[in-house]
């Protein structure tokens, strides 16, 4: 049996209840998930004033070659070694904080780097030689100094073979590290 038209139950034009409850259901986990991962993933400390003021100090002021006789004293340079340019931000902070790492690339393989400085570190003792003879490292009194070298990738460049190496000057003592 039909019903007329003017009988018959209008439809709700709201939306059904399950709906609704299925929106909040998913905004409910979505929600839990964001949490859990929050706490099991560690924040990353605030950066303070004085290390963003530091910062922004090695970009204005970096290190130069000019620099070099004073930050390394008694430390030859290879000849025609330069700044290495990626790493200059990290050369300026370990030189304003008083043990060097100063990161130089040179138009030279790794073993004429190793020779130079084993023949004109006067007054420096070889300490040691590592055992993949990538590092030296030398020592005059209290006074030590590390050269790290290796061989640049081959960029085809046209350059010729590069080395960087590293020059690290410290004061102390190995064993008080």
């Amino acid at each position: 049996m039909q019903l007329p038209e003017r009988q018959r139950r209008p439809r709700s034009r709201r939306r059904p209840w399950w709906l609704a409850a299925a929106a909040a259901y998913v905004a409910v986990l979505v929600g839990l998930t964001w949490l859990a991962f929050a706490a099991a993933v560690p924040m990353r400390k605030a950066v303070t004033s004085a290390e963003f003021q530091a910062a922004i100090r090695d970009v204005r002021n970096p290190v130069t070659e000019a620099d070099l006789p004073r930050i390394l004293p008694g430390i030859p340079i290879y000849p025609g070694a330069r700044l290495d340019p990626l790493r200059l931000t990290e050369t300026t902070r370990s030189a304003r904080e008083g043990a060097p790492r100063i990161h130089l690339s040179a138009p030279a393989s790794p073993s004429q780097i190793r020779a130079f400085y084993r023949s004109h570190m006067a007054g420096w003792e070889l300490d040691r030689e590592s055992s993949d003879e990538d590092t030296l490292i030398f020592r005059r009194g209290d006074e030590w100094c590390r050269v790290y070298v290796m061989p640049d990738l081959p960029l085809g460049l046209g350059e010729g073979e590069r080395s960087t190496f590293t020059v690290r000057y410290d004061e102390r003592q190995e064993g008080e590290r």
